[in-house]
């Protein structure tokens, strides 16, 4: 029953509000008034309609739209700007993303192989497979990682992989010694170094690359590429191509080595190049050179081509005498530097008769100088016999000298433990028994000058500690 009196009915209020007050506080976090300003409670009226009311005002009336601009510049259709996209190449101060080298072919077998030592049979596991690099440039070194999965444990292996030219691949084949069941093998490539084609540094690449060239189509893209390059470092590996069995290759090493011989500057380099190729060059290689190097003017050329007359068949004797001819006068010289050799005799004769009226020329110009010589019977006479009669005039040369290029131009031809061809005074019994004891020698080590100073530091302080022992 409500109170009757109207302060106490307020009073009652008034407790009720103070008793609900610390469960306001509790439940909703603040007090009414405040709570009714900011949030918004199912059973508030007055929160809703106030912010309702302050929605209107802020949304203009239809009215207020009729009196706005139709028209603003900052409303014009304007295209889209167009997106650029990311460029391939990396920015300055960015390194490359290297592009990672696949390995195809990788298989795994096992085979059982028995101990050299003694009878016992053990498992070995083996890996192969072919790194590609699939890049433009030039792999200098790889490492692949080999991870076998056995039931009991996870060896790894690594690989060290040689250079590899673009578009080419390297094989690869390790093994492990194990017992425990194979389940899966995996390999991949964790590093590798590369170079541009394109820079000095990578000549020695492609001259390997060009030495282990196999087909003729990779051979001649090689001497394509190293033909371009003004360096004496491609000469040797093309030059070993001139003994190459596929005729279009050995006539394009020949086509390229020409060109460089046309530059001043290259060509000293180049005819050490065909000097040093005759000695690993097969019989077409060396007539090939012997050839180059007649064209090239190459005086010296003169004493390895006697010496390689001396077991020189009809072509070969072709190939000479056309180095011979290319030579013309320049041949005299040295051709008569050999006079008196018994070893080149008739090599010498032979060239001579070769370049028939060029040396009857020459001769009877150096026997022009002699008190009572006649030249006028030897204008009748066949070349041949004029060179006989002429060379029989002619003093023997310089013993020493010709022995020097006699030697140097049978090193070219001939290696070492070669046996040499008894008969002349450049390689008698004792020439050859001199040469072979000195091959068979020991070489003298001499003694290491620390080794002394360490004996004598040595000495010194034996007698110091002797002194400090005795008292001396």
């Amino acid at each position: 029953m409500p109170p009757s009196d109207p302060d106490e009915a307020d009073l009652m209020k008034r407790l009720r509000i103070l008793l609900l007050l610390p469960l306001w506080v509790l439940v909703w976090g603040a007090f009414p008034a405040r709570a009714q300003e900011e949030k918004n409670y199912p059973f508030s009226l007055t929160v809703p309609k106030a912010r309702e009311e302050k929605k209107k005002s802020a949304v203009p009336s239809r009215s207020q739209k009729r009196r706005t601009k139709i028209y603003d510049e900052a409303d014009r259709y304007r295209p889209p700007t167009p997106v650029v996209p990311p460029s391939k190449e990396p920015r300055k101060g960015q390194s490359r993303k290297k592009q990672g080298l696949p390995i195809r072919n990788l298989k795994s077998y096992l085979r059982v192989e028995k101990s050299e030592l003694s009878d016992i049979r053990y498992t070995v596991i083996y890996v192969e497979g072919d790194v590609v690099n699939p890049t433009r440039r030039i792999v200098t070194h790889a490492t692949v990682e080999i991870t076998l999965r056995l039931e009991s444990e996870t060896p790894t292996l690594t690989v060290d992989i040689p250079a590899i030219m673009p578009g080419e691949r390297s094989h690869f084949q390790e093994s492990y010694s194990s017992s425990i069941p194979l389940r899966s093998v995996h390999a991949e490539v964790v590093s590798y170094e590369t170079i541009s084609p394109d820079r000095k540094e990578a000549i020695p690449y492609w001259v390997e690359a060009l030495y282990d060239a196999q087909e003729a189509k990779r051979a001649l893209s090689i001497m394509k590429r190293l033909g371009r390059i003004r360096d004496p470092a491609v000469f040797p590996p093309i030059v070993s191509k001139l003994s190459d069995g596929d005729s279009e290759v050995s006539g394009y090493a020949r086509k390229v080595l020409e060109r460089f011989g046309r530059q001043e500057q290259l060509r000293s380099a180049l005819e050490e190049a065909l000097y040093a190729g005759l000695l690993d060059a097969t019989p077409q290689g060396r007539r090939t050179i012997f050839e180059m190097l007649g064209e090239l003017g190459a005086k010296r050329a003169v004493y390895p081509l006697l010496v390689f007359l001396r077991e020189a068949d009809a072509q070969d004797r072709e190939a000479a005498g056309r180095c011979l001819e290319a030579l013309g006068k320049e041949a005299i010289p040295p051709l008569l530097a050999v006079h008196g050799s018994k070893y080149v005799a008739e090599e010498q004769r032979w060239a001579l008769h070769r370049l028939g009226a060029i040396a009857v020329d020459a001769l009877i110009e150096l026997r022009a100088q002699e008190k009572g010589f006649d030249p006028a019977p030897y204008a009748a006479m066949a070349p041949q016999a004029a060179i006989d009669d002429l060379l029989a005039g002619i003093p023997e040369g310089d013993p020493q000298k010709r022995r020097k290029e006699l030697e140097w131009a049978r090193s070219l031809l001939h290696r070492a433990s070669e046996p040499t061809v008894a008969g002349g005074e450049e390689w008698g019994e004792k020439t050859e028994r001199d040469a072979a004891a000195a091959s068979r020698a020991d070489r003298v080590m001499e003694p290491d000058t620390g080794i002394y100073l360490g004996i004598a530091i040595g000495i010194f302080l034996f007698v110091v500690l002797a002194g400090l022992k005795f008292g001396i």
